[in-house]
């Protein structure tokens, strides 16, 4: 089976229509019963916040943990003192890490800065 997402607009590689292709007859007719009544929920912002007030007016689960939140600037930090050192970053970066404070340089360490 192939599955292949939408590709305009080429910055939304996930946006819709959606198609799913086999040669296998009775697997197209499983798929096609198994989406006959799916209806897709609104995905990036919209559907961010969508969910998010899901969870503030009816309990229901946070769209984003603060885990979630701080696996993706780390990632982000380590690509940045990656790029800067080249040397490869380990997870999860630790306290005694030069970017765990940040990615700029203190004001101190600035030349020319007071």
């Amino acid at each position: 089976m192939t599955v292949e997402s939408g590709s305009d607009p080429p910055y939304e590689p996930g946006a819709e229509p959606w198609q799913f292709l086999t040669t296998d007859e009775a697997l197209m007719r499983r798929i096609g019963d198994a989406l006959a009544d799916f209806i897709p929920l609104p995905e990036r912002w919209t559907g961010q916040f969508l969910a998010l007030h899901g969870a503030l007016t009816e309990g229901a689960a946070m769209p984003v943990s603060t885990d979630d939140a701080r696996r993706s600037i780390e990632l982000v930090t380590a690509a940045y003192a990656s790029s800067k050192s080249g040397m490869p970053v380990a997870f999860p970066i630790r306290r005694e890490h030069p970017f765990y404070e940040g990615w700029q340089p203190q004001a101190h360490e600035v030349p020319g800065a007071g």
